[in-house]
């Protein structure tokens, strides 16, 4: 199964059934073939397509086309800090609580996709639009 595959099945499962793309190892075959419109075949009459799942994997030979997953949509937080509070202070919150987060105004904030922080920056008010704000990056993590 080539690289694009995998990640096609991996999204599909993913939105369809909630299905985490590291959960990959624990994904039912009974999900696995009708999200990719295969239909049961009967394991006796097709012995080397059974007996082809345990052969090793070999990488396809062509690079392919990595402009496939530019337009991929991934979900993107800012974190501007955090807290800890007892299910009972929660459920006391109401309208005009105010909760306290563990960052003071001017530190970074952390930008994190799929559950990984990939860099961190600046809260700005934009120039073209002093209603709204963004973050300008100061830190790229990992590179």
């Amino acid at each position: 199964m080539s690289r694009e595959l995998s990640l096609k099945i991996a999204l599909i499962l993913t939105r369809k059934y909630g299905i985490s793309m590291t959960d990959e190892s624990k994904i039912p075959q009974d999900k696995i073939n009708p999200t990719l419109g295969i239909e049961e075949e009967n394991a006796s009459t097709n012995k080397d397509a059974t007996d082809s799942h345990f052969r090793p994997h070999t990488a396809p030979q062509s690079q392919g086309n990595p402009e496939l997953i530019m337009n991929i949509p991934v979900e993107v937080q800012v974190v501007l800090g955090s807290t800890t509070m007892s299910v009972a202070t929660l459920m006391n919150l109401g309208r005009g609580a105010v909760i306290t987060l563990n960052k003071q105004i001017g530190d970074l904030v952390e930008i994190v996709v799929n559950g990984r922080v990939v860099a961190r920056g600046e809260v700005i008010v934009l120039d073209d639009d002093t209603s709204r704000f963004g973050i300008s990056l100061t830190e790229l993590i990992g590179k």
